[in-house]
């Protein structure tokens, strides 16, 4: 373990915006390039089945996620906070032997589970051919998903970026592979997503620096590991709730959309969401990857006001980054469907730019609940997380049945909303932070102003230009207002950390 991480003794580096800044920077590969394969996946995938086959392996998609939140997500939230706030090579050699029993015991609730699961259930031909790959995809996220976040949580951002680049480039491959060579079904798509998985576990596990549970042989030390594995349970399982009702607010709807809609509109809903959820991940994970472990870094020195100032600068620029996506999507929807989607799936773009608000309040709530995981109030997290999923499924009831997949997409942006309103009223009680308001509504302002331009320049040029001309004009005007609004967030931050 020494190796991948500081010197034995050394707390880790300061959070600085130099600090933040080049980690942001070394995580960029590991979200810009596999958003982009995703984007490629979109286009591909959605030319070769029409919206009923991808709504069907959409579906299979969420419920392997549901499984994997109850397998999985208690140890990866573990690691990350402990892993995280180790401050020396001793404290992160402890919460590795605890980690690793967490991976035993994982393993064999997914090979028991999955041997009972396939006893019991009795699908009609249509769905039965899916069981297999997505247990199998289900026992690789399970694995997965709580090792890669081990090379977050030691900050190492480069393997991080790495293994998730040979992710995604696995997954296109190998699905690609198999659809044209094997059958023109979702089944094989669902094979290449597994394989993908399990082909990478072997190698990040050697990457780690786990290694072979040796400390079994030494009972002193595997008595702690079974005390670490008792605290990563007891501060992630209330995460298992928390991520449950995160995933029911991300899917939910699409079930509500089965229901009364059919498999047609959760396609037309998947393919437009999946689309541009990709373009937010890409602005909200390298700051968050980033992020967390230096906060959680700075919180386990006892440096309480840094962790209170820099999650104040860190909300406020992703306000800002929010917005702006916010406004692409909204100015560039048609663009996008038509460039990236089949034909068959393009009238899905008119969600798009209330799926981006919604899924950028989402990310915000990321950090927003941070004082919750400071001081390990992970059960209130829990409790909200539901409540939130509780009005997004209540408002999908109600809007579906007459708005369709329209009405999904407002009641995913209300109830996104509402969880990140509540944690920042209710996280202040635990910890006294503000978001810096004039770094934030100038450049919002900004892009407002500037994003409407744009759309009557476009108008204009419309009777002069094909669509797609100017629609690439368009976009070379928006990059160049966005890239001076960033350039104005990241001088500020600059003067402000100094």
């Amino acid at each position: 373990m020494t190796s991948a991480r500081e010197a034995p003794g050394d707390p880790g580096p300061t959070l600085t915006f130099g600090v933040l800044s080049r980690h942001i920077a070394a995580y960029l590969p590991g979200t810009i390039l596999p958003a982009l394969l995703s984007f490629l996946f979109l286009f591909v995938f959605t030319r070769i089945f029409d919206p009923s086959q991808f709504g069907q392996y959409s579906l299979v998609l969420s419920v392997v996620g549901m499984l994997t939140v109850a397998t999985a997500k208690w140890l990866e939230t573990g690691i990350n906070r402990y892993l995280a706030a180790a401050v020396d090579d001793a404290a992160a050699s402890r919460v590795a032997h605890g980690a690793i029993l967490g991976f035993a015991a994982v393993a064999l609730v997914v090979i028991v589970s999955g041997l009972v699961l396939g006893s019991l259930l009795h699908l009609s031909p249509s769905w039965a051919g899916f069981l297999l790959p997505a247990t199998l995809f289900w026992a690789g996220l399970t694995i997965y998903e709580p090792l890669s976040v081990v090379f977050q949580a030691q900050m190492r951002p480069a393997a991080y970026s790495t293994l998730q680049l040979a992710r995604s480039v696995l997954r296109l491959g190998l699905g690609l592979l198999l659809v044209l060579l094997v059958a023109r079904s979702p089944i094989y798509l669902l094979w290449g997503e597994a394989l993908s998985l399990l082909l990478l576990i072997f190698p990040a596990w050697h990457a780690s620096g786990f290694g072979a549970p040796r400390f079994l042989l030494d009972r002193q030390l595997r008595d702690r590991a079974v005390q670490v594995l008792r605290s990563l349970a007891i501060y992630g399982g209330p995460m298992v709730g928390w991520f449950l009702g995160s995933q029911l607010l991300n899917v939910g709807d699409r079930y509500v959309l089965l229901a009364y809609r059919g498999p047609a509109e959760v396609g037309l809903y998947s393919a437009s969401y999946d689309l541009v959820a990709r373009s937010i991940s890409v602005l909200a994970m390298p700051i968050l990857l980033a992020a967390h472990p230096l906060l959680m870094k700075a919180w386990g020195r006892g440096d309480r006001s840094g962790a209170a100032r820099w999650l104040g600068h860190i909300t406020s620029r992703f306000l800002v980054i929010g917005g702006m996506a916010t406004a692409g999507a909204w100015l560039f929807s048609s663009d996008l469907a038509r460039w990236f989607l089949g034909p068959s799936f393009f009238e899905g773009h008119r969600i798009m730019a209330l799926v981006v608000a919604g899924v950028a309040f989402w990310n915000l709530g990321m950090y927003v609940h941070k004082p919750f995981e400071f001081h390990e109030r992970t059960l209130t997290l829990f409790i909200l997380s539901f409540t939130a999923a509780a009005l997004n499924l209540g408002l999908n009831v109600l809007l579906v049945p007459r708005f369709g997949y329209v009405g999904a997409a407002y009641a995913t942006l209300a109830s996104y909303l509402g969880y990140v309103l509540v944690v920042a009223i209710r996280g202040r009680r635990l910890l006294t932070w503000s978001v810096p308001w004039r770094s934030v509504l100038p450049p919002l302002a900004v892009i407002i102003v500037g994003t409407g331009a744009i759309w009557e320049i476009r108008r204009a040029w419309l009777g002069h230009y094909s669509t797609d001309v100017s629609g690439v004009i368009s976009m070379t005007l928006f990059a160049g207002l966005s890239g001076l609004v960033l350039l104005r967030i990241t001088l500020r931050s600059g003067r402000e950390s100094t």
